[in-house]
Formats: C-alpha cells, sequence, structure tokens
C-alpha cells in the first residue's frame, strides 16, 4: 500500500463518519476534497478542521436524497405520507415564500429534512388553530342575512355583460348609502360581498351571513341588511335621492331614468326592467 492508502485507511478506522463524507463529497465539494488531500498527506486533521467536517457530514446527512422518479410521483408519495402538511404547502404556496421553497424542495427531493418537516408542521397547525379561532369569532359575531336576492342580480349582470363581450371582475351596487361589491374567490379569500360605506369598510357577506367590522354599528347593520334584502328597491331609491344610477354609478339625465333611479342600459343588464322603446334611447 502507499503512504496515502494507508494514512486514508488509518483515518477511517478513527474517524468513520468524516472519512465516508470525504469519499462521497470530494468529486463536488471543494473543501471534503482539501480536507482529503490533507488526510492523504498528514494522516490526520486538525481539531478544527475535524469539527467543520463533522459538521458537514452531519447537514450531509440530514439532506433528504433524491429519489429518480417523476416530479408528479414524489408529490404523491409526499402527500400520502405527511397529508395535513401537503395541504398546507398548497394552500400557502402562492402567498408564503417559505411554504413555496418547501414544495420545491419536494418536487426536487422527494421529502424534507427533518427541520423542515417539523417546521412545516408547526406552521400547519398555527394555521389551522387560526382558522378555527377566526371561524368560532366570525360565527359569534356574524348575521344570518338574505342575499337570494342580491346575489341573482349580480349574477344577472355578470351573464347579460358576457353576453355582449364585456367581462367584470368585480360588480357594484349602491344601495341606500352603501356600495356592495361582488368579489370572486381569489387566492386564500373566498368568494364574498364586501360592503363599505365611503371609505369605511363595514363588513363583508360570506355565505349568507354578515361579518360585520368594529366601523359598523347596530342601526347601520339593520339598513345593510334590509338593503340586501331588497336590492331593487333599494337601488331605486339610492338613484332618486342621489340623481345617480345605482349600477354604473353615473348621472342620470333623463327624467324616466331619474323616476325609476336606474339608467336603461343597467336597468335591463341586472334584470330590473328593459328600455322603453323610444323613450330613452341609450340616455342615462
Amino acid at each position: 500500500m502507499t503512504k496515502d492508502e494507508i494514512n486514508l485507511s488509518n483515518f477511517a478506522a478513527a474517524q468513520p463518519k468524516v472519512a465516508q463524507w470525504l469519499a462521497d463529497s470530494e468529486a463536488t465539494n471543494n473543501f471534503a476534497k482539501s480536507l482529503r488531500e490533507a488526510v492523504k498527506r498528514y494522516g490526520d486533521l486538525t481539531a478544527k478542521q475535524l469539527a467543520a467536517a463533522n459538521r458537514s457530514a452531519d447537514r450531509s446527512a440530514d439532506r433528504p436524497t433524491v429519489h429518480y422518479q417523476s416530479t408528479e410521483a414524489k408529490l404523491e408519495a409526499f402527500a400520502s405520507e405527511h397529508p395535513k402538511i401537503w395541504a398546507w404547502l398548497e394552500t400557502k404556496k402562492g402567498s408564503f415564500d417559505f411554504a413555496k421553497s418547501l414544495r420545491e424542495s419536494v418536487e426536487k427531493y422527494g421529502s424534507l429534512t427533518s427541520r423542515q418537516l417539523h417546521a412545516a408542521q408547526k406552521c400547519a397547525d398555527r394555521d389551522a388553530d387560526k382558522d378555527l379561532r377566526s371561524a368560532t369569532t366570525a360565527a359569534s359575531t356574524s348575521r344570518e342575512i338574505d342575499v337570494s336576492r342580491l346575489t341573482q342580480a349580480f349574477e344577472t349582470a355578470r351573464d347579460s355583460a358576457a353576453r355582449e363581450g364585456d367581462e367584470f371582475a368585480w360588480l357594484t351596487l349602491r344601495l341606500d348609502t352603501f356600495k356592495f361589491t361582488d368579489v370572486p374567490a381569489q387566492g386564500q379569500w373566498s368568494a364574498h360581498i364586501a360592503v363599505k360605506e365611503g371609505d369605511a369598510k363595514l363588513g363583508r357577506i360570506v355565505r349568507g351571513r354578515f361579518q360585520r367590522t368594529l366601523a359598523c354599528d347596530d342601526p347601520t347593520e339593520d339598513r345593510i341588511v334590509a338593503a340586501a334584502a331588497d336590492p331593487h328597491a333599494a337601488a331605486v331609491a339610492y338613484g332618486q335621492r342621489f340623481k345617480h344610477c345605482s349600477c354604473c354609478g353615473r348621472q342620470l339625465t333623463n327624467a324616466i331614468s331619474r323616476q325609476l333611479g336606474i339608467g336603461p342600459i343597467c336597468r335591463a343588464r341586472y334584470g330590473w326592467g328593459s328600455i322603453p322603446a323610444g323613450s330613452e334611447g341609450g340616455d342615462e
């Protein structure tokens, strides 16, 4: 045996973990390569070199092994083994960089390190607890509200616009002194109807319940509930009072439109009437 081989053999007997890491890593890690060269030459490493090599060997042991399988197969296997963490990663990947990076690790390696799994589990548990507390709070402070006519008006307007080649992400109705905005589902937020008065956010309607903010008092909430229950009547009242269309916000210049409180195009679009032939034309 050469001197190099003898030194490597003796070092492997004394430091098997480090020796194995040096052998596995020297081709891709310059630090490991330099340490292995030192072992060949001197038969040992300094205390600092040994400590650093041990740390690197430990990190390498904890690092996931790359599984040579399709990305889809990796994700399915991880989801089956860690369903709660996977559900959290899928929910947060678009809004939380840490979750996004963990999902990318799963795509690459098929798994996560023990520390990553522990951190992801903590985040998932924390968010689940937060969602439970939010749901409990919302249930105790929200009020059931009839939005069947309001929802139907928004759906009719959206369908009418689509037939005309127009698309609206959000639609707004001005009822009483409030603005009711139909907000579609996006990201982590479910579909809801936002309610504002001026710049004040008064609350939102989710699955038939009005969740009010601190800016909304009891009398204001009662008015919101009444407006949502009969949006057509509230729209007419708004237009007659402010002389602006409750649907599009434009000024009502036509006498019939002022009387009806809504412009002709919006009445047809929301299913609240049609344009009287020869009476209004295209004017609001």
